[in-house]
């Protein structure tokens, strides 16, 4: 391959030989491999024209998208990213650097171009007069960048057309077939360079030199164009990612850089080598044509530091900014739980141990570390723990929430020593009878502190539609349970001095007019804890939709008071709604806080009681969502009502003072959010647990996630 030192000779002989040595070097040499030498040698001045053109354009890009996007940027994981749906502000920047982006692309390829191609033949060329030719052709330029992102556009629409509204496989099939018929498109970008063709011109020029290899030249294109430089890309950015931020950033800028240069260099060199392929009378004069144009090989020398320095500025000033955060954005912790895929298996069977599916979450509690303690359980599954022991859940443990594995009907509460207690109905297989019992878990397993509170005849079929609450607190635990027997639907508390409860002391004091919500919803009855130590239960009515509040008069409640301070929905909502549960908390004034979807809304609906007995409410709605059949997350952090739920793809956490209320968007569902539990850690700051999946026919894909704001 003919380099610098292979300067073009004067006279006959010294043409001839020159002839001869680029019909040897371009023809008996792959272009791959050329551009592989080119790389070794040169790679520092191929990637100038790019540094020089992009990153100023990356810098001023970056430095105005906190104007245009204030409201949709987090530090997350200590790095920036953008949480939100596109806005005309957004759409604005986004056209404004593609109109910016595209003709600097444009002028620093063909400059790439034209330094490749003058090491190809001989004729070293100075980056700084590349770039001025470039420069002086940018209208062209562009016209042609613009033309060839409309042919890959189309070619997109037709494959998602068809993927649509015919065949996935014809789709794909179609645009794999266009993408290799409009391959040769992509020479036109070094006909106009180097040959000074019209756009047009050029066009046609990348179909002539293919003409005699139409099948070989697509294939060489498109891997040497967009497979290559693809699974690089994909390389490099899983390597970037795992590096701290500022050494990720700038690893990026370099790759960008350094791939589009090497696309550039490629495109020169498979075009001289199209070329030389057809070696004739007219290939010489052709090269030789292409050498006068290129201009002056005078200047300076590239300093390889003063490109580095400008390659990792980027990476150094996101990082800093990312640190510092001056605009004062929220901070977030948002962390993939480390399941692996026996963890997301669909059975229990016992050769691999308990297994979790996307709809088992059901509640969230963090204790001092912090750590994470999840209960997961879906309808007519055994009840499960599943522990990290940090936001990260990168190390977890799954074991069941108990000795049995066939509980079905259960509710599980935070203790005040940071364990879980979970009370549960099992199946007892030596008394051949339902038990209740409490069991206590911490990080690595459950045990039962004592023997079973109450027994349930095995021939008795209404305890299929029990359900169940508990609720902890430094004196023991409390249980609520709802019952339906025949036309007697109750609720039932059963107090515990301690988990032992060797002596639980019952009381009926409410008899509820209809069911309660759902067979298979765990949030339709919620139990918490007054600061004097009475039990609230809220419940959902099960054909109504209404929340009913149930306030005990005292610690055992031996008596109690029912209001309705959710009202009803007609029963055509409830059922294509699909309503689930509700969630409950209480003030240090003793004021319930209650917060559920309500479908006539879309939305979720906050009621800050005014009273103990909540005799009257404050009702707020928060902003309109899709997923109002998921019950929400709600804490109480000093006089604020925290409550997480989903605006769409979004994870917000909704603040509240009285009916006040301000979000924050925290995460995006990178599919489709499902469930949620949210739960508060030692300073107050909320921690979300939740699904994010993509469903399908098959096995769905999905992922749990820990979220937390840390601002």
């Amino acid at each position: 391959m003919a380099d610098d030192g292979g300067a073009v000779a004067d006279g006959d002989s010294g043409e001839d030989a020159w002839a001869e040595r680029m019909k040897t070097a371009l023809v008996g040499t792959s272009a791959l491999r050329i551009v592989c030498t080119l790389a070794l040698r040169h790679l520092f001045t191929l990637m100038v024209p790019a540094t020089v053109m992009l990153t100023p354009i990356g810098l001023l890009a970056a430095a105005m998208l906190p104007i245009v996007a204030a409201d949709h940027l987090l530090v997350v994981n200590g790095r920036i990213e953008l949480v939100g749906d596109a806005s005309m502000p957004l759409f604005a920047w986004l056209g404004g650097l593609l109109l910016v982006s595209v003709p600097a692309a444009a002028v620093a390829g063909a400059a790439t171009m034209v330094i490749a191609a003058g090491r190809a033949l001989g004729r070293p060329v100075h980056w700084r007069s590349a770039l001025q030719a470039a420069v002086r052709r940018v209208r062209g330029l562009t016209a042609l960048a613009f033309i060839q992102l409309a042919l890959l556009a189309l070619t997109l629409a037709v494959g998602a057309a068809l993927i649509v509204f015919l065949n996935p496989w014809v789709g794909i099939a179609a645009t794999v077939v266009i993408g290799l018929v409009l391959m040769p498109t992509l020479l036109a970008m070094p006909a106009f360079v180097l040959e000074g063709l019209g756009p047009f011109g050029a066009l046609s020029r990348g179909y002539r030199l293919v003409a005699t290899m139409r099948f070989t030249s697509p294939i060489l294109l498109a891997i040497s164009m967009i497979i290559l430089p693809g699974l690089a890309s994909r390389g490099l950015g899983w390597v970037a990612d795992r590096l701290p931020y500022p050494v990720d950033i700038s690893m990026n800028s370099v790759t960008a850089v350094l791939l589009a240069a090497l696309q550039a260099a490629v495109l020169a060199v498979i075009f001289l080598n199209r070329i030389a392929e057809q070696w004739h009378g007219v290939s010489r004069p052709e090269l030789r044509a292409i050498v006068d144009r290129l201009p002056e090989q005078d200047g300076p020398r590239t300093r390889m530091a003063a490109v580095l320095a400008v390659l990792v500025l980027p990476g150094l000033l996101t990082g800093a900014f990312a640190a510092v955060n001056p605009l004062g954005w929220v901070e977030v912790s948002d962390h993939v739980a480390g399941l692996s895929p026996v963890d997301e298996a669909g059975d229990d069977s016992h050769d691999h141990g308990p297994s979790v599916r996307s709809q088992d979450l059901t509640a969230l509690y963090v204790s001092p570390g912090p750590k994470l303690a999840m209960y997961m359980q879906a309808f007519d599954d055994p009840p499960k723990m599943l522990t990290c022991p940090d936001l990260t859940c990168a190390d977890l443990d799954i074991f069941y929430a108990g000795d049995d594995i066939f509980d079905r009907i259960a509710a599980a509460a935070a203790l005040p020593d940071g364990r879980t207690v979970v009370a549960s109905w099992d199946w007892d297989r030596a008394e051949r009878n339902h038990r209740l019992r409490l069991v206590a878990c911490d990080q690595a397993r459950c045990s039962a502190p004592g023997k079973p509170i109450a027994w349930w005849s095995r021939d008795d079929g209404q305890i299929l539609s029990t359900k169940l609450a508990v609720a902890a607190r430094p004196g023991g635990v409390v249980l609520v349970q709802a019952d339906e027997r025949d036309d007697d639907k109750t609720l039932t508390f059963t107090s515990c001095r301690d988990l032992g409860c060797a002596d639980p002391v019952r009381h009926t004091p409410v008899r509820l007019k209809r069911d309660i919500k759902g067979d298979s919803d765990k949030h339709s009855l919620k139990l918490a804890f007054g600061p004097d130590g009475r039990p609230v239960a809220a419940v959902r009515d099960g054909d109504t939709g209404a929340v009913s509040l149930v306030t005990c008069e005292t610690a055992d409640c031996a008596s109690a008071t029912v209001t309705r301070p959710g009202p009803p929905v007609p029963a055509d909502e409830v059922a294509e709604a699909g309503m689930r549960g509700l969630s409950l908390a209480v003030r240090r004034d003793g004021r319930p806080v209650i917060a559920y979807g309500d479908p006539r809304a879309g939305a979720i609906k906050l009621l800050d009681c005014q009273d103990r007995a909540c005799s009257g409410a404050q009702s707020t709605t928060l902003a309109g969502s899709d997923h109002y059949n998921v019950p929400p997350g709600l804490g109480l952090s000093a006089d604020q009502a925290l409550v997480a739920t989903f605006v769409g793809k979004h994870l917000v956490v909704y603040s509240c003072q009285g009916t006040a209320c301000r979000a924050a968007r925290i995460a995006k569902a990178r599919y489709s959010p499902g469930r949620l539990a949210m739960s508060l850690d030692q300073t107050g700051r909320p921690v979300i647990a939740w699904i994010d999946a993509r469903p399908s026919l098959r096995e769905p894909e999905w992922s749990l996630r820990v979220t937390s704001p840390l601002i």
